[in-house]
């Protein structure tokens, strides 16, 4: 089914929201929308979610008469953030990172943007905090 950008973009947020709020004391996260917050001053683990749209290229397959069908590419990043002073720094932070891996891995939205090469990679200290970084890409069709 094909998807506009609005919609693909709506299919990210959605999945990773439906995810990370399904767990008891669901950490903070940080959103493209938000404005920047001081919680991650906290004790607590914490999470930013961004999105980029990296290719839009006319596909060979046909449209609707009048219409074009364009494939688009983009990436995902969801990079967690454990305080290092966390006894249990990177248990936690390779749960936190299954929750987004299970979110993403295998998944087709209703609006046709599928998820693939997902992958979690443990950054390791930076400042007070243990960082890792989930990545994912997506691809959809839309057709204008």
């Amino acid at each position: 089914m094909p998807a506009t950008p609005q919609e693909a973009v709506d299919d990210i947020l959605s999945t990773f929201k439906t995810a990370w709020d399904a767990q008891d004391d669901a950490p903070e996260v940080i959103y493209p929308s938000d404005e920047l917050r001081t919680f991650f001053d906290g004790d607590d683990p914490w999470a930013s979610l961004t999105y980029a749209h990296t290719l839009r290229q006319p596909a060979t397959v046909s449209a609707p008469a009048g219409q074009r069908r364009y494939k688009a590419l983009g990436t995902v990043e969801v990079q967690i953030n454990v305080p290092l002073s966390n006894d249990d720094v990177l248990t936690v932070s390779q749960e936190l990172a299954r929750v987004v891996t299970d979110a993403f891995e295998n998944v087709q939205t209703t609006h046709g943007v599928v998820f693939f090469d997902v992958t979690a990679q443990e950054i390791g200290r930076t400042g007070r905090w243990f960082l890792t970084s989930v990545t994912m890409r997506f691809r959809y069709t839309e057709i204008r």
